[in-house]
C-alpha cells in the first residue's frame, strides 16, 4: 500500500465524518481520496460553508470564487476535491440526505407497541428537531425545491421524496399487518397524501406565511406539539380500523388512570389487544386483561391535570364499571406504613379545600357546599364494594412479599418536606398515604356517580425527603401487582353503570 503525502510510515489516516460517495437516483457523489483525508474539522469548514453558500444563494447564484476566499483555500484544490461545482453540489446534498435517514431509521425499524399513529408523530418531531438543529440544511432542500434551473433538479427532488414515500409506505404496511388500520387502505396513495401533509407541515414550520397566519410559523415546543397531535387525531379518524374509531367498546371497562406513564408501564406489559389512543390531549391506551376491557390514561401531575384527564375520558363515552387512580404516594411512618408496601384508600381528603386555620390546623369546612350529599366538605369516598373485593387481597399480596394497608388517603399540592406537617397531616387525618391527583379523581367519579378505588405503591415517606432513596419502580410494579390481583378477582362481577350527567 502506498502512503499519502504528509502521513509517516505506520500513522493511520483520519477517518472522515463524511461518507466519500453516495448516489443521487443513479449520479454518484465521489469525492477523492484527497478531501478524504482532511482532517475532519476541515472537512466540516468545507462542508458547512458550501451548505451556507448554496442553501443562501441556490446553486445558480454561488461563486466558487466566493467559496474558496472564504475557506482560504485555491480553487484548484476544490475542484481536486469534488471535481466540479456540480460535483460538490451533489455531494453535499446527498450528505444532507443521509443526515435526515439517519434521524428516522429508529422510528422506522422500532419494533415496539408503538402504533402507526405514534410512529408518525414521532416522526413528525424528530423532522422538527432536525431542522431546528441544522436550519441550513432544511434551507437548502427548500433551496432546490423552488429554484427551477439547478444541477439534477428533478432527479435530487426525486431521490428526497422517493425516500420519504417509501419510508411512509413501510410504516403502513406494519400498522395493515398490525390490524391497526383499515386493510383496504391504498399503501402508495395514502403515503403520498401522508407525505404532503407532513412535508407543508415542516416547510411552514420554518417559512413565514405559509401556516395561513395560524401560528405555526417558529412555533415553540408546546404548540407544535399540539399541532402535531391534532394532525395525528383527524389522521387516525381516517385511516383507524372500522370499530376503534371511537372508544365504543370501554362500557364495562375498568379506567386506570395515573400522573406518569412509568406508574401504568407494568400493566401496560400484561394487557392484550392494545391500541393506543389520545383523549383530550392524554396519552391512554385500550386493551384487556384477563377478557376485561382496561383503559390506561397519563393524567399529568396534578388535581388539575387530573380532573381535566377524568372529564374528558368520561365525556368521550368511557362509561366504566370503575375509575381507579394508581401510582407513587409518600407513607406516613407514624401508620407503619413502608416502602414497596400497597396502600388501598378508604377516603380521600383535600387538606387544602376550606377555610384556612391556625398553623398545624387542618382547613376548616366552606360555608357552602363542594357536592351535593357530601358528608364531610373535604372527603370524597371510594366504593364500599370494589375496597371490599380489594381488603380480601391480602392473603395474596402477603404471598408476594407485599405489605398491605388500608386507610384515609390525602391530596395535596405542595409535596410535605417536613416532619412536622407529615405529623401534623397524620394527627388530623389519620393518613396512610399523601398523593397529589386522589381527591380530584374521587371528586369528579363522585359528581358524575362512576365508582371510586384508589391504589398506590408506596415510594417514599412523607416528611423530610432523601431524594436517592425514593423506590419508584419498586412502588409502581407493587401497585401494579395488587391491580392486577383485583381485576381477577372482581372483572367476571363487573356491571356496566351509566354516567348521569
Amino acid at each position: 500500500m502506498g502512503i499519502n503525502k504528509g502521513q509517516n510510515p505506520g500513522q493511520q489516516p483520519k477517518k472522515s465524518v463524511f461518507s466519500t460517495h453516495g448516489t443521487i437516483d443513479g449520479f454518484q457523489t465521489k469525492v477523492s481520496k484527497t478531501f478524504a483525508n482532511l482532517a475532519p474539522e476541515k472537512q466540516s469548514k468545507i462542508i458547512d460553508t458550501a451548505v451556507e453558500e448554496f442553501s443562501a444563494k441556490g446553486y445558480r447564484g454561488t461563486s466558487i470564487n466566493t467559496l474558496v476566499a472564504r475557506l482560504g483555500i485555491a480553487k484548484g484544490s476544490l475542484f481536486q476535491y469534488f471535481g466540479s461545482k456540480k460535483g460538490l453540489f451533489l455531494f453535499i446534498f446527498s450528505h444532507v440526505i443521509e443526515q435526515a435517514k439517519t434521524r428516522l431509521r429508529p422510528v422506522r425499524d422500532d419494533a415496539g407497541q408503538a402504533d402507526l399513529f405514534e410512529r408518525l408523530e414521532k416522526t413528525l418531531l424528530a423532522g422538527t428537531a432536525f431542522i431546528r438543529k441544522y436550519p441550513r440544511y432544511y434551507a437548502l432542500y427548500l433551496t432546490v425545491m423552488f429554484e427551477s434551473t439547478g444541477p439534477f433538479r428533478a432527479e435530487i427532488l426525486h431521490a428526497f421524496r422517493r425516500y420519504s414515500v417509501e419510508y411512509l409506505q413501510a410504516l403502513l404496511k406494519t400498522a395493515r399487518e398490525r390490524g391497526e388500520i383499515q386493510q383496504d387502505v391504498p399503501i402508495e396513495q395514502t403515503a403520498f397524501w401522508l407525505d404532503a401533509m407532513m412535508d407543508r407541515f415542516l416547510q411552514a414550520h420554518v417559512t413565514r406565511y405559509l401556516d395561513g397566519g395560524l401560528g405555526l410559523h417558529q412555533a415553540d415546543d408546546k404548540t407544535v406539539e399540539l399541532w402535531i397531535e391534532s394532525l395525528m387525531n383527524t389522521i387516525r379518524n381516517g385511516l383507524a380500523s372500522k370499530g376503534s374509531k371511537e372508544i365504543k367498546d370501554q362500557h364495562d371497562a375498568f379506567l386506570i388512570v395515573a400522573a406518569c406513564r412509568f406508574e401504568l408501564d407494568p400493566l401496560l406489559r400484561k394487557m392484550d389487544q392494545v391500541k393506543h389512543r389520545y383523549v383530550g390531549g392524554r396519552e391512554g391506551w385500550q386493551g384487556y386483561y384477563m377478557e376485561m376491557p382496561i383503559f390506561l390514561l397519563v393524567s399529568g401531575v396534578g388535581g388539575v391535570n387530573a380532573s381535566q384527564a377524568i372529564t374528558a375520558a368520561l365525556e368521550k363515552e368511557i362509561k366504566p364499571a370503575l375509575v381507579l387512580q394508581t401510582g407513587c404516594g409518600g407513607g406516613f411512618r407514624s401508620a407503619g406504613v413502608k416502602v414497596g408496601d400497597v396502600c388501598f384508600a378508604t377516603y380521600e381528603y383535600d387538606v387544602h379545600l376550606g377555610l384556612e386555620a391556625e398553623q398545624g390546623e387542618a382547613a376548616t369546612p366552606l360555608p357552602f357546599d363542594v357536592l351535593p350529599d357530601l358528608k364531610v366538605p373535604n372527603q370524597f369516598e371510594v366504593d364500599g364494594e370494589a375496597l371490599s373485593n380489594a381488603t380480601r387481597l391480602k392473603p395474596e399480596l402477603k404471598r408476594q412479599n407485599i405489605g398491605f394497608h388500608q386507610g384515609p388517603f390525602i391530596s395535596v399540592g405542595t409535596i410535605t418536606t417536613s416532619d412536622e406537617t407529615a405529623a401534623n397531616y397524620y394527627n388530623q387525618y389519620g393518613a396512610i398515604v399523601e398523593n397529589m391527583e386522589g381527591a380530584a379523581t374521587a371528586q369528579v367519579c363522585q359528581h358524575y356517580r362512576i365508582p371510586f378505588l384508589e391504589i398506590r405503591g408506596i415510594s417514599n415517606f412523607v416528611g423530610h425527603r432523601e431524594r436517592e432513596q425514593w423506590e419508584l419502580e419498586v412502588a409502581a410494579d407493587h401497585a401494579a401487582s395488587a391491580i392486577l390481583n383485583f381485576i381477577e378477582a372482581t372483572a367476571p362481577q363487573a356491571k356496566s353503570i351509566e354516567a348521569e350527567v
